[in-house]
């Protein structure tokens, strides 16, 4: 539906208008036939279903305008309408009665001074009040009248002759500009307004938004609460100041009531020169409190990122590459892409990065997306309002991104994301602002997302597995993490710390690398990188030697793996592997996160296996 509509009182001003939106390829007008009753009937409906501004002619304009709330824009009568419709009786010599509503009337009147016409002018406010003023003029000897389209057909009636005002194709084209102005400035004015509105009254600051002279302009609600009590409605007085700054202030203390607030002072500055004053403060003994409340719930919750570029354990140059270009992206806010396989250490270059950031004071909050059920993702991700949904706390929950707030968001396995959440996603990473599920309040969120996939998501893009315009929006930058059969020297100095790390948590006595043990370690596939040398190493500590290092996977070496190829039955040992899982399954009770951990697997991953095996 468009948001204009043109109500025509007249088949010819209908015929006029249709004409004009053709002709000019006007957009978003709607044109409908209607007078009158019928015409605020057509009016009232457009409303209903969500029309914004309104345009009609005479009696049906002054009707509408009457009873509605939406902007109603007339079409003017203009003299060029008046003359056309004048120049339509023949005999020009007799008196001419013009009985109308006042924009009839005004027209003619405009007309009778730039000429020697001779009128005579019958103002009506109701069509009832027709037939009286025909009488009157037919009195006075007038037999030829113009009006408009109830006059004409009111004086046809009565043996007249009567000639309806048109309105040109200028008159309409002009009504129409005005509309689709209206429109424009109303729309910028409420989107503008809602705007402000509602991200000053989003933080728990007191923001108040001030002239040049310091009267107060917008005010958010944590700062009425303290002008309450002070009928004062300069910031002067306020803060007891006499000038302000020509720069940006903060953290300038000020008193009210023997109080001290924290007080930023931001100048609006508009063509060089200062037209207003933004003040966000709050009480400087707060400040510090916050902070510590914040750090503390943010531990409490464990939203804190633990690993720093230092913890990774590593000598290759391309780890140190990677480390470099890893700082370089910490100092900006634009979304990281990072690729590798699993159990490369994704998460752990992602928290470093956050670490390094200017948002390491802020929450750190890892999703795996893959971990979260498909009907649950939703609700995780922005949260829901009380009675959202059976089963729903009564409090409502905030989603990750709220929790994420001034901090950084980690999507790992970013490829499971279902494909309508991914949309919403999108939205969220274009607008900065979430509205919970069964809320209707828009909450600005200010995060730096990093997304992390094991998949190659431009071949998903191809696919039609992953949205494209989603892939651009999260791959501004982009990281890859080589896997560990890419850099073997670090393989070594990565054992030694895991040895380091369970003989001390298992209290045991570490064990030494020899030459045959690094061989075989600095030979392995590895395929599941750093997570399977650690496993490796986890059980050497336990059992006190490598006797099982053996009997791990096979060594990378290409060749010896074709060459043994016809030894394997693939399916059967696919068959073996699934089986293996669902015993495992069997021996935690169905315990999906304890059977994770000890395969080493995602729940995706584990719920796709386990169907198989069904």
């Amino acid at each position: 539906m468009n948001d204009i509509l043109l109500v025509a009182p007249t088949p010819r001003v209908y015929e006029n208008s249709c004409r004009t939106v053709k002709n000019e390829n006007i957009k978003n007008v709607d044109v409908k036939e209607g007078v009158l009753e019928d015409g605020l009937r057509i009016a009232e409906k457009f409303i209903a279903d969500g029309g914004k501004v309104i345009i009609s002619r005479g009696g049906t304009y002054s009707l509408i305008k009457s009873k509605v709330s939406v902007p109603v824009v007339e079409i003017k009568v203009s003299t060029a309408d008046c003359i056309e419709a004048y120049n339509k009786i023949a005999d020009t010599k007799e008196p001419v009665g013009v009985i109308g509503f006042k924009n009839v009337i005004y027209g003619f009147e405009a007309l009778s001074n730039l000429c020697d016409y001779r009128f005579c002018f019958k103002e009506i406010t109701d069509e009832r009040q027709i037939p009286k003023a025909v009488e009157e003029c037919k009195k006075a000897g007038i037999k030829r009248f113009v009006g408009d389209v109830l006059v004409e057909k009111a004086i046809k009636e009565l043996d007249c002759v009567g000639i309806a005002v048109d309105s040109t194709d200028e008159s309409i084209s002009q009504s129409i500009r005005m509309a689709k102005l209206i429109l424009e400035n109303s729309e910028h004015q409420i989107k503008k307004n809602y705007e402000i509105r509602t991200v000053i009254n989003s933080v728990h600051d007191c923001v108040i938004y001030t002239d040049k002279k310091g009267h107060f302009k917008i005010v958010n609600k944590a700062a009425e609460r303290i002008l309450n009590t002070h009928m004062v409605d300069n910031i002067k007085t306020l803060f007891g100041i006499e000038s302000f700054p020509e720069r940006e202030v903060s953290g300038r203390i000020y008193n009210i009531d023997d109080v001290k607030y924290a007080v930023n002072i931001v100048p609006i500055r508009i063509d060089n020169d200062n037209d207003g004053y933004v003040f966000s403060f709050q009480k400087s003994d707060e400040i510090s409190k916050l902070e510590h409340s914040l750090r503390r719930s943010m531990n409490k919750n464990g939203f804190t990122a633990k690993y720093n570029f230092e913890d990774i354990i590593h000598v290759s140059k391309n780890i140190d590459d990677l480390i470099d270009v890893a700082k370089k992206y910490a100092a900006v806010d634009a979304p990281i892409l990072i690729n590798g396989e699993s159990g490369t250490g994704k998460e752990l270059i992602c928290q470093s990065i956050h670490n390094y950031s200017s948002r390491k004071n802020q929450p750190f909050v890892a999703v795996n997306c893959a971990a979260i059920a498909p009907s649950l993702i939703e609700s995780e991700f922005f949260g829901y309002d009380a009675g959202a949904f059976t089963g729903a706390k009564k409090s409502g929950k905030a989603g990750v991104f709220e929790l994420a707030h001034k901090g950084t968001i980690f999507l790992d396995e970013i490829s499971e994301l279902p494909l309508e959440l991914q949309g919403r996603l999108l939205r969220v990473l274009q607008e900065k602002q979430i509205v919970r599920l069964g809320g209707d309040k828009v909450i600005p969120v200010d995060v730096r997302i990093i997304c992390a996939s094991n998949k190659n998501l431009r071949e998903l893009t191809e696919k039609n597995e992953f949205r494209t315009d989603l892939y651009f929006r999260i791959g501004i930058l982009k990281l890859y993490i080589p896997p560990l059969r890419e850099r073997r020297n670090d393989i070594i100095p990565l054992a030694e710390h895991y040895l380091k790390y369970f003989s001390e948590k298992y209290k045991t006595e570490m064990l030494t690398i020899d030459e045959t043990v690094k061989n075989r370690l600095e030979n392995m596939a590895y395929k599941g990188n750093v997570r399977e040398l650690r496993g490796i190493m986890e059980e050497s500590t336990v059992i006190g030697s490598f006797e099982n290092l053996n009997k791990s996977e096979e060594i990378a070496d290409d060749s010896e793996i074709k060459n043994n190829t016809d030894v394997f039955n693939i399916e059967s040992l696919e068959a073996h592997s699934d089986k293996y899982i669902k015993d495992i399954y069997e021996f935690t009770n169905h315990n999906i996160k304890e059977t994770c951990k000890i395969l080493g697997i995602s729940r995706s991953t584990l719920w796709r296996k386990l169907s198989v095996s069904k």
